[in-house]
């Protein structure tokens, strides 16, 4: 146990570190505050086996909750993910961090409708889908940073597809990511 927990903390250093090397300042100061809030967090501790998941889901299920977002989720993860835990943490960070303020909005805009999160990462044929869903208040602020789809795994590009659904008041997206790493034939 004792080597995990140094190995996790092994993790979230080489991370933070990336990002202070790199001075993306707004990106380094939501992580540690994303891991400041996975260790104030007991009561809802996800435990996938990636660092990077169990962190940001226990974050922002917990913050969810507190705000009266009802969330449900599933997590199938490989053991060894396409993405490094910064990508992985920045990806995941910018999907829930939208999908939560626009419940947020929705309970401004409307107290009587009830805002849902749906979150789900599972494999499928040689891909690592990624999905979030949301309602909404019908109204789109912003947009979803496009270096989703073009990732960096060391010097190889995980070239993923994104795909972004409004309708109903229902906002999605979808992320297929190539799963090279439990899949040597691609």
């Amino acid at each position: 146990r004792l080597r995990k927990m140094k190995h996790d903390m092994q993790i979230y250093v080489d991370a933070i570190n990336v990002l202070a090397k790199d001075k993306k300042w707004d990106e380094l100061i939501a992580y540690t505050e994303q891991y400041h809030n996975t260790l104030a967090t007991t009561q809802s501790a996800i435990a996938t086996g990636n660092i990077a998941i169990d962190c940001i889901l226990t974050a922002k299920l917990d913050y969810a909750e507190k705000h009266g977002i009802k969330t449900e989720y599933s997590i199938m993860a490989p053991e060894n993910f396409p993405l490094d835990s910064v990508e992985l943490s920045s990806i995941l960070g910018n999907i829930w961090n939208n999908s939560i303020e626009a419940g947020e909005r929705l309970i401004i805009s409307d107290p009587t409708e009830h805002p849902y999160i749906y979150f789900y990462i599972k494999p499928y044929q040689n891909m690592i889908l990624i999905h979030i869903e949301n309602n909404y208040d019908g109204v789109i602020k912003g947009s979803i940073d496009g270096d989703i789809l073009s990732v960096k795994q060391g010097k190889e590009h995980a070239d993923g597809v994104l795909q972004i659904t409004s309708d109903n008041k229902i906002f999605s997206v979808h992320i297929m990511i190539p799963d090279k790493e439990n899949n040597k034939l691609l």
